[in-house]
């Protein structure tokens, strides 16, 4: 390899990766897209406004759009009416990959269900980073994102994967984190 390819940006949604708390984790194609898509999506305009400031990429707010799972249908068909004009959109979530318990997923499938591309632009994930240093086995494991606020629902649902012969990766907020290991410790 002797310089840097880009692939085409084509018409369609793009599913932009940013970095996990090191901005310089970010990937030379996430910056290509961010930089030359006609629109980008991000859960909070104001992230992706310092994002872009940090990253020197001249955009102007017109073509930032606010999309999160609050977002409604008029702002989903938005974006996939611009996408059906012909127009570029990166979705990107304020942290690591859109849809891996983040916004998107709505976004996603009415793309899909429209006929229009979805590509995706790979960057860190947490879920990987978090299992490749957990010491436990990496050959086979399950994702459940964040478990259901009630202690009752996340009982049952941990009761039924921990059936499973594989790794368990669970999302939890700081403020939820002392509860669910407790329920952990006397649920496994």
């Amino acid at each position: 390899m002797n310089e840097f390819v880009y692939p085409e940006i084509k018409v369609g949604l793009h599913i932009v990766s940013l970095p996990i708390g090191c901005l310089s984790d970010i990937s030379f194609r996430a910056v290509h897209m961010l930089s030359n898509s006609d629109y980008v999506a991000g859960e909070d305009t104001r992230n992706v406004k310092s994002l872009f400031k940090l990253l020197k990429i001249k955009k102007s707010m017109k073509g930032i759009i606010s999309s999160h799972d609050h977002s409604s249908l008029d702002t989903r068909r938005k974006i996939i009416d611009l996408i059906k004009e012909g127009k570029s959109v990166a979705l990107v979530c304020d942290a690591g990959t859109p849809l891996i318990s983040d916004p998107g997923y709505k976004l996603v499938n009415t793309a899909i269900e429209e006929g229009l591309d979805v590509f995706t632009i790979p960057g860190p994930s947490s879920v990987i980073a978090a299992l490749t240093i957990s010491g436990l086995p990496t050959d086979t494991f399950s994702f459940l994102g964040f478990l259901p606020y009630t202690k009752s629902k996340k009982k049952n649902l941990l009761e039924t994967y921990l059936k499973l012969e594989a790794s368990l990766v669970i999302f939890e907020s700081g403020k939820r984190l002392q509860k669910t290991l407790d329920l952990l410790s006397e649920t496994c």
